[in-house]
């Protein structure tokens, strides 16, 4: 069996490579899912009167004389949510090929170190749009065919949104103002070319031919949209690449909690991550030659309220 020794987090690799991972706009499952820090391994979710968001059965609020004020059901409910477990994935990193690269100025170190937060990345990636494209999951969904969809000729979308957002605000009573819209690169780039929605903008500019994400928000009149643009290989490692994106061509309304506040209405879904670990970067020796760069991390990505989000499946051709 290979020696294994001096197992240790390296903070300045950790930096590094998060500083050099691509942009944030290629990777968006930390958005979509935003990151609650947590102590316990497992843990709990309180909701009170179903988060706040429905009225009770009409009552009425007017005390009557030598009557008591009405009272209500404060409703605390609770379910087990997360279960953090460790990921990670790990470079090695030859002796001499790192000698050699250095009289070239080269860092084979940090290239590793950059390498597995990038394969991190597009991991949390692939699990995310698993959860929030997936019909088991988000349930509220439906299919749309042939003459349907986006890109279809005379098409538009905002038929599917009046779906979407009145679907959301019975279940839950979330206002259409904090609705966001997820797609992926595909699904985008029709969007913004979508007649119908350029229209909303026409009599303003009238040569306009591609929209802004900002702009088909507003024409949706919802809060954003959200674009997934990173792209995986497919293919079993060491044969010919077989990139694809990611996020594909479905579309989802769903509701984002940057700051979510225990008890109160909470978003669609969220990273739960062990606090002070959210990523890092640890080196230890292989013998005879070779140094292991380590990307690990422990959490666990959970939907919490599937009924604030609404998806569309195949929403282009």
């Amino acid at each position: 069996m290979v020696a294994r020794t001096s197992l240790g987090v390296d903070k300045a690799l950790t930096r590094f490579a998060i500083l050099n991972k691509n942009p944030e706009g290629v990777y968006i499952a930390d958005m979509v899912l935003p990151k609650i820090g947590v102590m316990g391994r497992t843990g709990k979710l309180y909701t009170v009167n179903s988060g706040f968001r429905f009225a009770s059965p009409s009552q009425g609020l007017k005390r009557l004389g030598g009557s008591a004020f009405k009272r209500f059901s404060m409703g605390v409910a609770q379910s087990d949510v997360y279960n953090l477990e460790e990921y990670g994935n790990e470079f090695p990193v030859d002796d001499i090929d790192a000698e050699f690269a250095g009289d070239d100025s080269v860092n084979l170190r940090e290239a590793a170190a950059i390498l597995a937060v990038e394969q991190f990345q597009i991991e949390r990636e692939r699990e995310a749009a698993a959860l929030l494209f997936s019909g088991s999951v988000i349930t509220q969904t439906a299919a749309l065919g042939s003459g349907d969809r986006w890109d279809d000729a005379g098409v538009d979308p905002r038929a599917n949104v009046e779906t979407a957002v009145q679907t959301i605000q019975l279940a839950t009573g979330l206002p259409r103002a904090r609705v966001s819209l997820l797609v992926g690169q595909q699904v985008a780039d029709k969007l913004v070319r979508n007649d119908a929605l350029m229209q909303f903008f026409r009599a303003g500019n009238p040569g306009v031919t591609m929209a802004s994400l900002p702009q088909v928000a507003s024409a949706m009149g919802i809060r954003e949209v959200i674009v997934g643009g990173a792209v995986a290989n497919s293919a079993v490692e060491g044969q010919t690449a077989s990139n694809g994106y990611i996020w594909g061509k479905s579309a989802c309304f769903f509701y984002r909690e940057e700051s979510p506040i225990p008890m109160a209405p909470r978003g669609t879904g969220f990273t739960f991550h062990r606090s002070g670990y959210d990523l890092k970067v640890e080196r230890y020796r292989e013998e005879p030659r070779a140094e292991i760069v380590l990307a690990s991390a422990l959490e666990d990505r959970v939907i919490t309220a599937a009924n604030t989000a609404y998806l569309f499946t195949t929403a282009v051709n």
